[in-house]
């Protein structure tokens, strides 16, 4: 079944004055971010600016009482997003591994048919099938979702490069 997603700023700026109005602790801080209520989509697709995103969080976090430390950890989450973005564009050959002055040269194994079955979500892993087919039929997944699949790709289950995780995601 296909989730339907709303997209665009309108709806953007709805689900961020949600965002910023419900009730965080760190008990439900994971549910939440897995939760369609999420804004990642949002920043992927340009409907939010980071920026406003930045400044409204700092806003309500002014205003509120309680949920200081839920603000702060998303605060640094997008420092660390908006750092890596910067690192990227300083860094020479940073999408790949050769001549790229941060990459230690690992011996990757090569091996088609497995990424094949990633690709096609049929690894036979449902939560690793699940997300595949996700981003297939959304063109998106969430951020830990993704991540779990460069886990497995690479140092987590396959030994597969990241580079062909990169070409996956692209």
């Amino acid at each position: 079944r296909l989730c339907t997603w709303i997209g665009g700023e309108t709806e953007a700026l709805r689900k961020l004055h949600s965002y910023c109005c419900q009730k965080h602790d760190d008990k439900n801080m994971l549910n939440w971010l897995l939760a369609k209520e999420s804004l990642s989509p949002y920043f992927r697709f340009g409907c939010l600016s980071v920026r406003f995103f930045f400044s409204r969080v700092q806003q309500y976090n002014s205003n509120t009482n309680g949920c200081h430390s839920f603000f702060v950890r998303v605060k640094k989450n997008l420092l660390l997003r908006e750092y890596s973005y910067h690192l990227a564009m300083a860094t020479p050959n940073f999408d790949q591994q050769l001549k790229n002055p941060l990459c230690v040269p690992i011996c990757w194994d090569r091996d088609s048919d497995l990424v094949e079955a990633v690709v096609k979500g049929k690894t036979g892993i449902p939560w690793i099938d699940a997300i595949m087919m996700q981003i297939a039929k959304e063109g998106w997944a969430h951020y830990l979702a993704r991540k779990s699949i460069a886990y497995f790709l690479t140092r987590g289950c396959l030994w597969q490069s990241w580079e062909t995780g990169k070409e996956i995601f692209s």
